[in-house]
C-alpha cells in the first residue's frame, strides 16, 4: 500500500477529491473535513485516475495546477509527451511490474507543461479496480511536486536508476574521505558546505542521514564501492540543505585506492515536500481519529478485508490478529447483521452503493452505533472484485438525535396539548409549524398548511390588521399584541406576535366564546334595565345587611306614591307597616335558601297600608356585597275578590252535594227497578216456554206447520230469556269490584279453546298461542273478555274447512301491552265497526249466527275498567282481529308484588262508593 490513507482514496475514486460543499452533506463533525481538505493542501498532493485499458486520466484541482495547463481530463500519450524521455522509457518496466501483481509503486520523473515549466514530480500509486481475470484496470494515486528544475542544464544524469533533483555539484574526495573538491551547485550561499573542503562527509555542521546511517554508510566507503543516492542533510534551522549523493571509487593506473568522485543533488525541496506530505498524512490519522472514521476494502470472492488500525478499532479488534469480515460484524445485533449481508449482496449482485446504520454490542457489554457506507470499485472490463466503504461512529450523534427528538417531542407535546393556538411563519410567510388548535380555528388539515403561503391560503390576510401588525413586529424586532375579529373565519382571536431572525412565532386564543359572553352579558344588562324600567310590577333592590334602597323602578315609585330619591331615602323598614308577623318568617326564608315569597303589609307615602305580595332573591354584586332584589305586587284588590269568590264557591258546593245525593238516589232506584223488572218478567217468559213446551208435545200429531208455530212461541221465549240474562250481567259489570292479580291469559286462551273442542268436537280449528303472554288484572273479568272473544271467532269461522283462531301480545312504544284474538272467518265491512262493542248491536242474522249482541260490549265495558281500550279490524269474509291494550301499569314484566302495588283504581268502583 502506499502511504496515502485508504480514506483519502475513497475521496479520489469520487470525483477526485471532494467539494467543500459536498463534504459538508455528509454527517460528521465539519471540522474533521475541514483538517481533511486543509492536509492535502498543506501537503500540496494532487490525486490521479488512470484507466490501464483506455489510458484515459483523470486529475483533482490540485493535481491540474501541478500539470499546469494540461486540463482535467489528460490521455496518457499527452501526459507522456511532458515526461522527460529518459524518465519516460522507465516506465514500461514499472507498468509490466504491476501488471504482474505489484500493488503499489513509486515513481519520479522531470515534467514539461504545455507553458514550458520544467518541474521534479513524484507520483505514488496503487491499483484500485480488477477485472474479472485478476487484471488491473485502474489505478489511482497522488502526485506531489519536488520543485524547480533550471539548473538541471548545467549536468547531466549519473547513471541513476530513478531520476533525481537537479544535480549541480560535483565532488571530489581523498583516500580519507575528505572532500578536495565542490563545484557548481546552485547559486545560493550553503554555510555548512563553505567549511566543507578538507572534511569527510560525516563531519559537516549537523550531517545526519536521512534513511540509512552513518555506520554503514563508512562501512561502504571502506569497502572501496561504488554508493548510489546516498541522502543525508547538514545545517540546522532554516540553513538545513538535503543532498543525494552517488559516488564511485577513484583508483589510480596500479590500481591503487584514492578517494571517490561523484555528483551530488540538492533534494531539500523534495524531503520538505515529503515531510509536509508526512505532515498531512498526520493530519488526516488524526482527523480519522477524531472523527472515529475506519476504512475497509472488501475482495470478493474469499471476504478478504483490510481494515484501517480506527476501522478495527470501532469494530472492537483487540489488535492480536487479522480482523475477518465475519468476526468484525459479529458484534452487529440483529436485524442490523441481516441487513448488512443483504446491503453486501446487493452491492455485489447489483452494483448498488448503499449507506446504512446499524448498532452492535461489544464484549464489555458497551453499545454503539455505527454508520457504515460501502460502494463498488469500478470495473470496465468484468464483475467487480473490490468494495471499499467507511465505518463512523454515530454514537454520540445518534443520542444527540435521540434527545433532539425527545426535546422536539416534549414541546411538540405541550404545544399540541395546550387548548391555544400556535404556529411559526418565515419570512416569506409561509407556515413552518401549526398545533392543533390552528388547523381547528384555520379549518385546514396541518398538511395543507406547512410550507403555504399564509396570503396564498387566506387572501384576505393581505392588507389586513393582522398583515399590519406582522409586519410591525418583523420590521420593529419588537412584539405585537392585538385583539381582532377574523371574519372570514367567524371567530375573535387574542394575537400575540412575537419575531426572530427566522419570521414570526404567533400564539394566540380563540377569545370568540369570551367575546360573546361579553356581548351577551351586556345586552343581559339592557334587557334587565330596560325590564327594570317598564315592568308593571314595583321592583326594589337594597343592600341586605342595612336595607338601604339602591334602586326603584317607575312602578314602585308609583304604587308608593314616592319619588325614587325619596324612597332610597326612607330604605326599606319604613315601606314596612309596624308590628308586621310575616315579616320575620319571610327574612329567615331569604337567609336559609336565598329567594323566598310571601305577603306583607306595606305602608304608601301617605301612611295607607296595603296587602302586597313579595317575591325576592339575593344575589352578590361585583363588588362582593350581598344584594336583594324584590318584586312587588299589590294584591289588596284581589284579596277582595278572592274573598268574594270564595263566599260564592261555598254556596256553589253545598249545591253541588244536593245534586249529587238526588242523583245517587234516582240512580239506586232506577237500579233496583231494572232489577225487579228483569226478575219480574223470567216468571212470566218461563212460564210461556213451558207452556209451549207441553203444547208443543201434545201436537206431535198435528200438522208440521202448527208445530212449527209452536216451536217458534218456545225458541222466542227462550231468546227473550236470554235478553234478561244478558242484560242482568251487564248491569252487574258495573257493581263488581276489581280484584287485581297475576293473570297467564297463554293458559287461559289454552283453556277456553279446549272447553270449546270438548263442546264442539266437529268443528275443526287450527289454534296459536303466543306463549308467556300475561298481566296484572281481575282474572275472573279478564277471562269473560277472553272467552267472548274466542267464542266469537270460533262462532264466526263455523263455515270454513280451514279455520285458525290466533292469540297473540305486543309491547307499544308507550310500554302498553296489545292482545289481540284473531281469526279468517266470516269477517266485517269495516263502515260498520262503530256498532260493535253496543250494547245488542248485531251485524248478522240469528239465523246466520245466533247470540244476544252484548259480549262485546260487556268486552269494552271491562277493558274500560282496567283503563284499556279496544279495537276492531276487518273484512267481509276474509276474518277479523279484536285487540284490548292495557296501559303499562299492568305489565307483567314486572314483579306480581310491584304490579299489584301500581294498580290502579277503578273509577266505576269509586263512583259507586
Amino acid at each position: 500500500m502506499s502511504a496515502l490513507p485508504v480514506t483519502t482514496k475513497a475521496m479520489m475514486r469520487n470525483n477526485l477529491m471532494p467539494k467543500l460543499d459536498a463534504t459538508a452533506r455528509t454527517p460528521g463533525d465539519p471540522t474533521t473535513h475541514t483538517l481533511l481538505k486543509s492536509a492535502l493542501r498543506i501537503a500540496g498532493l494532487g490525486c490521479w485516475t488512470l484507466n490501464l485499458a483506455t489510458r484515459e486520466m483523470a486529475l483533482s484541482a490540485e493535481a491540474l495546477g501541478i500539470f499546469r495547463e494540461a486540463g482535467p481530463q489528460l490521455a496518457f500519450e499527452s501526459w507522456l509527451r511532458g515526461v522527460d524521455p529518459a524518465d519516460a522509457a522507465r516506465l514500461p518496466a514499472l507498468e509490466e511490474a504491476v501488471r504482474g501483481g505489484q500493488r503499489t509503486f513509486s515513481f519520479e520523473y522531470f515534467f514539461t507543461s504545455p507553458g514550458g515549466a520544467r518541474r521534479r514530480l513524484k507520483s505514488d500509486g496503487e491499483v484500485v479496480s480488477l477485472d474479472e481475470r485478476g487484471a488491473p484496470v485502474i489505478v489511482a494515486g497522488t502526485v506531489l511536486d519536488l520543485g524547480d528544475s533550471t539548473a538541471e542544464a548545467r549536468g547531466a544524469h549519473y547513471g541513476s536508476s530513478r531520476a533525481d533533483g537537479a544535480f549541480p555539484w560535483r565532488w571530489e574526495q581523498d583516500a580519507n574521505c575528505r572532500f578536495t573538491l565542490l563545484e557548481g551547485g546552485e547559486q545560493r550561499s550553503t554555510p555548512a558546505l563553505d567549511l566543507a573542503l578538507g572534511r569527510a562527509r560525516w563531519e559537516l555542521a549537523h550531517a545526519v542521514p536521512l534513511a540509512s546511517s552513518w555506520d554503514e554508510h563508512i562501512a561502504t566507503l571502506q569497502s572501496h564501492l561504488p554508493f548510489r543516492e546516498f541522502e543525508y542533510r547538514i545545517g540546522d534551522g532554516p540553513d538545513t540543505v538535503c543532498f543525494s549523493v552517488s559516488g564511485d571509487p577513484v583508483l589510480d593506473a596500479a590500481g591503487q585506492f584514492r578517494g571517490y568522485r561523484g555528483f551530488a543533488h540538492d533534494i531539500t525541496r523534495r524531503v520538505r515536500a515529503e515531510e509536509d506530505a508526512r505532515h498531512a498524512r498526520l493530519l488526516l490519522q488524526q482527523a480519522s481519529r477524531l472523527a472515529r472514521v475506519g476504512a475497509w476494502t472488501l475482495r470478493v470472492p474469499g471476504m478478504e478485508v483490510e481494515w484501517t488500525p480506527e476501522g478495527a478499532q470501532l469494530l472492537g479488534g483487540a489488535g492480536d490478529g487479522p480482523l475477518g469480515w465475519e468476526k468484525a460484524f459479529a458484534t452487529l445485533e440483529e436485524p442490523y447483521r441481516r441487513e448488512l449481508r443483504d446491503r453486501i449482496a446487493a452491492c455485489v449482485v447489483q452494483d448498488q452503493a448503499f449507506r446504512m446504520e446499524a448498532r452492535l454490542s461489544l464484549e464489555n457489554g458497551q453499545k454503539r452505533w455505527l454508520e457504515i457506507i460501502g460502494e463498488p470499485e469500478p470495473s470496465f472490463t468484468g464483475p467487480r472484485r473490490r468494495f471499499m466503504g467507511a465505518v463512523r461512529d454515530v454514537t454520540e450523534t445518534r443520542l444527540a438525535a435521540h434527545r433532539l427528538h425527545e426535546l422536539n417531542q416534549q414541546l411538540a407535546t405541550t404545544f399540541e396539548s395546550i387548548t391555544s393556538g400556535f404556529y411559526t411563519l418565515d419570512r416569506d410567510w409561509r407556515f413552518t409549524y401549526a398545533n392543533h388548535e390552528t388547523e381547528r380555528v384555520a379549518q385546514r388539515p396541518r398538511g395543507e398548511l406547512l410550507g403555504r403561503s399564509i396570503t396564498e391560503l387566506f387572501p384576505w390576510f393581505a392588507g389586513s390588521r393582522l398583515h399590519q401588525e406582522y409586519e410591525r413586529a418583523i420590521s420593529g424586532g419588537e412584539p405585537v399584541q392585538l385583539q381582532v375579529f377574523l371574519d372570514a373565519l367567524g371567530v375573535w382571536a387574542e394575537v400575540h406576535a412575537y419575531p426572530s431572525a427566522h419570521g414570526l412565532a404567533v400564539y394566540f386564543q380563540d377569545v370568540t366564546d369570551r367575546k360573546l359572553a361579553q356581548d351577551a352579558l351586556r345586552a343581559s344588562e339592557e334587557r334587565h334595565r330596560l325590564l327594570f324600567e317598564v315592568s308593571l310590577d314595583a321592583l326594589l333592590q337594597f343592600e341586605w345587611q342595612s336595607g338601604r334602597i339602591i334602586a326603584a323602578n317607575p312602578a314602585a315609585c308609583g304604587m308608593f306614591a314616592l319619588s325614587q330619591a325619596q324612597i332610597c331615602e326612607l330604605g326599606s323598614s319604613a315601606l314596612i307597616a309596624p308590628h308586621e308577623a310575616g315579616l320575620q318568617e319571610l327574612v329567615a326564608e331569604v337567609g336559609e335558601a336565598g329567594r323566598a315569597r310571601g305577603h306583607l303589609t306595606l305602608v304608601r307615602g301617605d301612611g295607607t297600608p296595603f296587602q302586597a305580595e313579595l317575591a325576592g332573591a339575593l344575589f352578590r354584586g361585583s363588588d362582593g356585597v350581598t344584594y336583594a332584589s324584590v318584586a312587588i305586587r299589590d294584591v289588596s284588590e284581589r284579596l277582595r275578590h278572592e274573598a268574594e269568590i270564595l263566599a260564592l264557591n261555598e254556596g256553589l258546593a253545598e249545591k253541588v252535594r244536593e245534586r249529587t245525593a238526588d242523583m245517587e238516589a234516582a240512580n239506586s232506584e232506577l237500579r233496583a227497578f231494572a232489577h225487579s223488572l228483569a226478575h219480574d218478567l223470567r216468571a212470566p217468559i218461563a212460564a210461556i216456554r213451558a207452556l209451549a213446551h207441553v203444547l208443543e208435545q201434545r201436537m206431535l200429531g198435528a200438522a208440521e206447520k202448527d208445530r212449527q208455530y209452536a216451536s217458534r212461541i218456545r225458541q222466542a221465549a227462550q231468546q227473550l230469556d236470554d235478553y234478561v240474562e244478558a242484560l242482568l250481567s251487564h248491569a252487574r259489570l258495573s257493581q263488581v269490584s276489581l280484584r287485581s292479580a297475576q293473570v297467564d291469559l297463554s293458559a287461559t286462551a289454552e283453556a277456553i279453546l279446549d272447553d270449546l273442542r270438548v263442546r264442539d268436537p266437529e268443528h275443526a280449528v287450527t289454534t296459536a298461542i303466543q306463549p308467556g303472554l300475561g298481566t296484572v288484572a281481575d282474572p275472573t273479568l279478564l277471562r269473560m273478555v277472553l272467552q267472548n272473544l274466542l267464542e266469537n271467532a270460533w262462532k264466526f269461522t263455523k263455515n270454513r274447512g280451514d279455520a285458525e283462531i290466533r292469540f297473540s301480545g305486543q309491547r307499544e312504544a308507550d310500554g302498553s301491552t296489545t292482545f289481540c284474538v284473531a281469526d279468517n272467518g266470516a269477517g266485517f265491512d269495516m263502515d260498520y265497526a262503530d256498532k260493535l262493542f253496543g250494547a245488542f248491536q248485531r251485524l248478522h242474522t240469528q239465523a246466520e249466527f245466533p247470540g244476544t249482541g252484548i259480549g262485546l260490549a260487556n268486552v269494552q265495558r271491562i277493558v274500560a275498567r282496567h283503563g284499556g281500550r279496544v279495537s276492531a279490524t276487518g273484512r267481509p269474509g276474509a276474518g277479523a282481529a279484536f285487540c284490548f291494550t292495557l296501559p303499562p301499569w299492568r305489565n307483567t314484566l314486572a314483579s306480581p308484588e310491584s304490579a299489584l302495588a301500581c294498580v290502579r283504581p277503578d273509577p266505576d268502583t269509586e263512583l259507586q262508593q
